[in-house]
């Protein structure tokens, strides 16, 4: 199959982890960055060169990500001439205006955030799907631990968050906590803060040498929890072979199973007494990250993503292949 890409190209970005899985998978893929064609070539020259390029390629399906550097007549062109597939990996409550009016010409959207589907198809999405977030096993693999990034408990993300940032400061009068990623200058101190963020391998090396990642929803997801939603944090964490401790919301034990894949809390005094509980048994620890690894990889992968966006077909739970989740049709 010929797929044309249109979304961010950089080599970490998840455009690029799925080129580079069509073409492991035998499929012709060409990646076009759009808002580097804005920045470029400006809006009207960057359109024109973007139709062209999808003629001169030929493509039998377009898969769209996050596509707001593409005018709407533009877009609604091109979905008129190929199939396409949207991905929306991002959690907004209420759903951007600007994505859901492009999302309205693709064939299916794939949401991260399953329980929102009935709010963009309200909102004129044709049909909307959950497909959770997956790994890169190319770019999220093992590595060794580093003395320097050893820790009780990681945090990777930004500090944008005070209520966040205040849970773990809480943790870390009792535990050895450190968080990377960008923000957290006012909490340095008590936070072991190394003053920037960690991507690619450093990502690796963290989920290595931290006994537990630890995962926090920011505070507007906990006030209105989503089914099914989760960054990319279980799927990369658990591929590079790291100990996940996740905030647990509706439908997250229905992903990973806990105690079996990774470690999932309710609230913050129960995430003490899980943090606890998981650092005073190396040999649970150990085998949770072995298991996590290897069901990421047979099941979470983004080639295993690959049927759903080129067919349109909706996910099956791997963990109850014989129901479908609420929020597919």
């Amino acid at each position: 199959m010929r797929v044309l890409i249109i979304g961010r190209s950089r080599a970490t970005s998840v455009e690029s982890s799925i080129y580079r899985a069509l073409v492991r998978a035998g499929h012709t893929a060409a990646l076009v960055d759009d808002r580097k064609l804005d920045r470029w070539l400006g809006r009207r020259i960057g359109h024109a060169w973007l139709r062209a390029r999808v003629r001169a390629f030929g493509p039998d399906r377009l898969l769209l990500f996050k596509p707001e550097d593409v005018s709407l007549d533009v877009l609604a062109q091109l979905c008129r001439e190929v199939r396409a597939s949207m991905w929306y990996r991002d959690l907004r409550i209420p759903p951007e205006p600007a994505l859901v009016e492009r999302a309205r010409y693709a064939e299916v959207l794939f949401l991260t955030a399953g329980g929102q589907a009935p709010d963009w198809e309200a909102r004129g999405a044709r049909r909307a799907c959950f497909l959770p977030n997956a790994a890169d096993p190319a770019l999220d693999r093992p590595t060794r631990a580093l003395p320097e990034l050893e820790c009780d408990v990681a945090f990777i993300g930004r500090g944008y968050d005070e209520t966040r940032a205040a849970f773990l400061c809480r943790l870390a009068r009792r535990f050895r906590v450190r968080v990377f990623g960008q923000g957290w200058g006012a909490w340095a101190r008590e936070l072991n803060w190394g003053g920037g963020a960690v991507y690619g391998r450093d990502f690796a090396r963290v989920c290595a040498s931290a006994k537990i990642v630890l995962d926090i929803h920011p505070e507007f997801q906990v006030r209105t929890p989503v089914w099914g939603y989760h960054s990319a944090r279980p799927a990369r964490v658990l591929a590079c072979g790291g100990f996940y401790l996740g905030h647990a919301t509706p439908g997250s034990r229905e992903l990973f199973a806990d105690g079996g894949h990774c470690g999932w809390y309710d609230d913050e005094e129960d995430a003490s007494v899980q943090i606890e509980r998981y650092l005073g048994d190396d040999g649970a620890r150990a085998d949770i990250r072995a298991q996590g690894r290897a069901f990421v990889l047979a099941h979470h992968t983004f080639e295993r993503r690959l049927r759903n966006l080129l067919a349109g077909e909706p996910w099956r739970n791997p963990l109850k292949p014989e129901m479908p989740s609420p929020a597919q049709p």
